[in-house]
């Protein structure tokens, strides 16, 4: 699968942006009238699945569309399983098939019997059982000894633990080279050598600001920024809106690395030419179990928030995109949360900056460190993101998966010319990473509109 702008190694957290505000009344509106395509989402994600694999767009769109049900048939396989698996995945260049890898063939061909989706069975050495009790040995020892891993996680394709680690880190080479002698060979551990140390996001200059903003109804995938001085403000994207499970208060989900309890969040609304507050900061978590927060909506009547998120046609992208042209809808629905997608999957997410982009899960439950903490729980996929672009929806087929935290790979220079004639510049990366939705819901006692 090809990879864009060449964008290769670093990991970094996409925390902030910083811009000066523009004027009011220098942009011009932006919010147009709903439409109901084809599915915007699923037909932006069979665009890039048909480009990826070089398959015609009807194939990518049938690949999409059973998505779910290969999802579905992935978690009750691995249940089925238990100890005895070792990860399933679709393998697009088969043809979409949904690839199951156990220790025990007889065993997965029992469990795959009546799952309703194309299927192949392969016998694999290691169980994701034992990948997964190697990767928490591995976190100690990197810990005992001093050393920092830039991510670790399973490689379900390879069927190994991967370890990415700087480039003459002496510290992390020593660590890797205890794992591989305390696990003998029992665990096959790859080592994935990155160019740059993960580091804080930095943040975007230039002089003007991003029109991924929309009026009310409060959606996700629109800029959202807090106060930084008379003339800059900090900013990430809106994710879901979502409704505690407590006491029924409105509220909007977002990275938690992207501010602090009690920060102050607004948004900029075309029709007003002006910026309005959403409201502050209630919870947050960004630690070892995930990064996710919760933003209090003010004026509920209004904002009016909905169960939707905007969908950018592949021609308004600022990041490269299918060359195949797709729709854009201000109101695409969100109706339901979904599970844990396969291996291979394609998803989506919008944000501030890069707007609307889909790619391919490359990886579940991955640890990887940004900003100061590692974070474990991600999921990895190989989405073009920018900074800024923090606390996004990730979503597919009318499903919310998460919420979009952190990039990974060499940070490069895109600079975007907007439609009023300002040009600005930011960092952007190769790979995404996101933060589940159930685990963010749970942690944060709230549940996200689906209707």
């Amino acid at each position: 699968m090809r990879l864009r702008a060449g964008v290769v190694g670093l990991v970094a957290a996409l925390l902030a942006v910083l811009v000066v505000l523009p004027a009011r009344g220098s942009e011009p509106p932006r919010d147009v009238s709903s439409v109901e395509p084809r599915d915007a989402a699923n037909e932006l994600a069979a665009a890039q699945l048909a480009e990826d694999y070089d398959v015609p767009i009807a194939e990518a769109r049938a690949r999409i569309a059973r998505q779910t049900a290969i999802e579905a048939a992935a978690s009750l396989i691995g249940e089925t399983l238990g100890n005895k698996s070792a990860g399933t995945f679709i393998d697009h260049e088969a043809g979409g098939v949904l690839v199951v890898r156990s220790t025990d063939l007889d065993a997965a061909r029992a469990a795959v019997a009546t799952v309703g989706v194309p299927v192949r069975v392969e016998l694999a050495n290691t169980s994701s059982a034992a990948i997964e009790a190697a990767r928490v040995r591995a976190l100690g020892i990197a810990a005992a000894s001093g050393a920092t891993f830039d991510s670790i996680g399973e490689d379900v394709q390879g069927n190994r633990l991967l370890v990415s680690r700087l480039a003459g880190d002496a510290p992390a080479e020593r660590a890797v080279r205890a794992i591989r002698a305390e696990l003998g060979g029992a665990v096959p551990v790859a080592v994935e050598v990155v160019a740059q140390r993960a580091e804080p996001a930095a943040c975007i200059s230039g002089t003007g600001s991003s029109t991924s903003y929309c009026d009310d109804p409060l959606r996700g995938g629109v800029g959202m920024n807090r106060v930084v001085s008379s003339t800059a403000w900090s900013g990430c994207s809106v994710g879901f809106n979502a409704v505690s499970r407590s006491d029924g208060k409105p509220y909007i989900l977002t990275a938690g690395h992207c501010g602090v309890k009690g920060q102050e969040w607004r948004t900029w609304m075309p029709k007003t030419q002006a910026i309005h507050v959403i409201g502050s900061m209630h919870n947050r978590f960004f630690s070892g179990v995930g990064d996710a927060a919760i933003v209090a909506v003010n004026n509920l009547a209004g904002w009016r928030p909905t169960n939707a998120v905007v969908v950018w046609s592949s021609g308004e992208s600022w990041f490269p995109h299918p060359t195949r042209t797709t729709q854009h809808n201000d109101l695409y629905r969100i109706t339901r949360v979904g599970s844990v997608p396969a291996v291979g999957s394609y998803l989506c997410s919008t944000g501030m900056v890069t707007r609307t982009r889909c790619g391919q899960v490359q990886a579940l439950g991955q640890t990887l460190t940004y900003d100061g903490q590692t974070v474990a729980g991600l999921g990895k996929v190989a989405m073009a993101s920018c900074k800024g672009d923090s606390g996004g929806p990730v979503y597919v087929d009318g499903a919310g998966y998460g919420l979009f935290v952190a990039i990974s790979g060499s940070q490069v220079d895109n600079s975007f010319v907007q439609p009023w004639g300002s040009t600005w510049t930011t960092k952007c990366a190769a790979t995404s990473y996101y933060q589940g939705l159930v685990g963010a819901q749970n942690t944060l006692n709230v549940s996200i509109r689906t209707s």
